[in-house]
């Protein structure tokens, strides 16, 4: 037995390499694309529907008829929990959000201050400042102070 390969052995090996899907910088050049890239939040929740879309859209649309005296009354409140607010931007009710409105059906709850969550998702400082920063982070701005 000689340590030099045969023709059937070149023959195999050259085979075996036109088989493959990737040239050797193919596939580096695959792998650092797919598997080295940085993790993205969010990327597999659910998008919304068309009827949701549209059901957002009718409550925006409302809601824009009646601010114009939002900041005045309180009349908007359906939950009973709102305050008045500075600004019109600012005078929602948790009531007027669809996805609440989901919640609210599932937990059969008035108020979204009154979920189990509340306080450790919307009130605690560390998970409000990296929100801050995921927000940040992914559209390359600062939230705005209206």
């Amino acid at each position: 037995m000689s340590d030099t390969p045969t023709s059937n052995d070149s023959d195999s090996t050259s085979s075996s390499n036109s088989d493959s899907l990737f040239s050797d910088d193919e596939f580096d050049e695959h792998f650092q694309s797919t598997f080295l890239r940085p993790a993205v939040g969010y990327l597999f929740e659910p998008e919304w529907t068309s009827e949701e879309l549209a059901a957002q859209e009718n409550i925006e649309e409302s809601a824009v008829v009646t601010n114009s005296r939002r900041c005045e009354a309180m009349d908007w409140c359906k939950c009973g929990k709102c305050g008045l607010m500075a600004t019109e931007r600012e005078c929602i009710c948790c009531n007027e959000i669809m996805q609440f409105l989901e919640i609210n059906q599932e937990q059969n709850i008035k108020c979204i201050t009154e979920h189990p969550s509340f306080v450790s998702a919307c009130l605690n400082k560390v998970v409000l400042n990296i929100a801050y920063h995921q927000y940040h982070q992914q559209y390359n701005h600062d939230i705005e102070d209206s």
